[in-house]
This record gives C-alpha cells, structure tokens and sequence, in this order.
C-alpha cells in the first residue's frame, strides 16, 4: 500500500527524442495508470541540470518526490511506484536467440533501402539515418557479445559502453564506407560469438559495473535484446513506408517477452 505521501509525489519522466527506452518507458508509467510529467532534456536545459544533480548519467530516467531510478531497470520502475507486474521473463537463451535471430532480420531489411534515400534522418532523430537504421542494431547486438565476453569489465564510463555499440555519445558514429554487405558481416560475426558464449554455460546473473550501477548480466542482455527489436520494428515500418513490401517480417513470437510498447517513436 502506498502511502498519501509518496501518492502525492510528482512522477517525471526525463527523455530525448529517438530513444527507445524513452519510448518504453513513457507507455509503461501511462499504462499502469500515472500520470506523470514528460521532460525532454534535448529541449529543457533545466532537466539536464536536475539529472546532473541527481548523478544520472543515462537515461531514461523517472523520478518521484527525491527518488530516482533508471528507466531501463522496470522492476525499480515498479518499486518507485508501488506496483507488483507479473511480467513472464524470457530466459537468457531465449534472449539470445531472439537478439541474434532478429538483427539478421534488421539485415534483411537494411539491404532494402535504397541508396537514394539512405540519408533521410528518421523521426525525431535526424542524426540517425534510415540506412544507419541496421547498422544501430547490430550496434546493440555488439554490445550485448561484448559485455558477455568480458567478464570483470568496468562500463562503468559511459563513452565507452556507447562506443561498443558504434556510437560516439548519442549519435552513430559516421561510417561513410560503410554497406550492406558491411553490416550483414558483422551480424554474422557477431552472432556466431553470441551463440559461442551462451554455449559457454557462463553464468548470467553475474554482476557487471554499467553506468547506472551494479546490475546482473542478464539484464544487460535483456535491455539491448529490446532494442534490437524496437529499432528493427522501426526499420520495418521505415521499408513499408517507402513503398517496399518487408523481405523479413517480425512475428509475434519475435515480439513476445520484451514489454515493447505500442509506439515506434515518440508518440507518448
């Protein structure tokens, strides 16, 4: 039971646009009833100075009263707000399999945008292109190997959890050479070391050092899991948009387990 008190605490939610996590976050707190207060920090000097003061390095980040918890983290999301879900989670072979299984998906899709159009920056993220679209999915599909493969590995700084992912800060780091072909080898690379090392029989509650905090490994792989397939809904949506009937579709089945929320962008 929550107390009128902490009831009568405002509840915000700091994002930026072209955030899949925001995304998920924002639908998740309307969802369970909340009203809350949205603060875009790309728009809002203030709310990028409240997180400094926090110490919050990432977001999204949802704040209630004092109190304030990484939105990536839905089971602190529940705490803060006094709730109980009964979210069936996926196993870590399950979440394997759909992160690798899904980015040669996105692969599939990339390779159908054409040249002339690979430059167009998607909703709310200009920086981020409809043929870069692909390569950010397997950036998070190479964060995922990375952290598996080094165990003891601080990412504690945030630069360097971005760079594993082939980002520079917020933004995809520009690869001007960069093709289809590229990126449908690095899936297939980085595929064959995540099968590698979920046959590794390592344990997945073991804890890494991210930059917001201790938390175990599987939820790392969970996290960028999700975002494989938000981003590869996106790119999905971005092929039919341009006119092309989609040559890999997402399944129910590739969509089941992760709480992905009904938008693609930033509707909420």
């Amino acid at each position: 039971m929550i107390s009128t008190a902490v009831q009568d605490e405002e509840i915000r939610v700091y994002w930026k646009p072209g955030c899949s996590n925001c995304v998920r976050l924002k639908e998740y707190v309307s969802k369970h009833g909340f009203a809350f207060t949205p603060v875009n920090v790309a728009a809002d000097p203030a709310g990028f100075e409240v997180l400094e003061k926090l110490g919050a390095k990432g977001l999204p980040v949802l704040t209630r009263g004092d109190r304030y918890v990484f939105g990536m983290d839905l089971a602190m999301v529940d705490e803060i707000l006094g709730i109980k879900t009964h979210r069936q989670a996926l196993t870590v072979a399950q979440l394997v399999e759909r992160a690798t299984s899904v980015a040669t998906k996105a692969v599939e899709l990339g390779f159908q945008v054409p040249k002339e159009r690979a430059e167009d920056g998607l909703p709310g993220r200009p920086l981020r292109t409809y043929g870069g679209l692909a390569n950010h999915v397997i950036g998070h599909l190479r964060r995922l190997v990375l952290v598996c493969e080094n165990p003891g590995e601080s990412w504690a700084v945030v630069e360097d959890y971005a760079q594993a992912g082939y980002q520079s800060g917020t933004e995809d780091i520009p690869e001007p050479n960069r093709t289809p072909e590229d990126v449908a080898e690095r899936c297939r690379d980085l595929r064959a070391r995540a099968n590698a090392w979920l046959a590794s029989g390592e344990d997945a509650s073991r804890p890494v050092e991210i930059y917001y905090g201790t938390v175990p490994l599987s939820q790392i792989i969970e996290s960028n899991a999700y975002s494989i397939v938000q981003h590869t809904r996106q790119l999905q949506a971005v092929v039919t948009f341009l006119g092309y009937e989609p040559a890999a579709k997402l399944s129910k089945t590739d969509l089941q387990g992760l709480n992905l929320p009904t938008a693609l962008w930033d509707e909420v």
